[in-house]
């Protein structure tokens, strides 16, 4: 028996697209026929890129092997609640809806540290 790939392995009861198994790994699966609560990986050492209109979200910045998921850059509703976030980018966003919105990895809660990318001021 030849050896193949196994079935789509459920994560958290939503089914997940590895695009490395991809036969196309220059361009993202077509997505056309997944639920809306698929779960699609990206990044890792493949650098997995996600589809048109979504971002690939890093649990942990400048780990250049490690895997995302890809979330939309279609935020719909945000909350009017300032909580600050530090982007990956370094830069400071108003909250998490605004930095996803802006297709950036969350680095950690509250500001960024003064930085290149974050202008401060005494």
């Amino acid at each position: 028996m030849p050896n193949e790939p196994g079935p789509i392995v459920p994560i958290v009861s939503a089914p997940t697209i590895d695009a490395a198994v991809s036969p196309d790994l220059a361009s993202p699966p077509d997505l056309s026929s997944l639920p809306d609560s698929a779960v699609i990986e990206c990044g890792g050492l493949l650098n997995v890129p996600c589809p048109s209109g979504m971002y690939c979200e890093l649990q942990n910045c400048g780990v250049l092997d490690e895997g995302g998921i890809c979330r939309s850059l279609n935020i719909v509703v945000c909350d009017d609640i300032a909580s600050p976030v530090c982007g990956c980018d370094g830069k400071t966003y108003a909250d998490d809806c605004s930095r996803m919105g802006a297709g950036v990895s969350k680095s950690s809660d509250g500001h960024c540290p003064c930085g290149p990318a974050e202008s401060c001021s005494p």
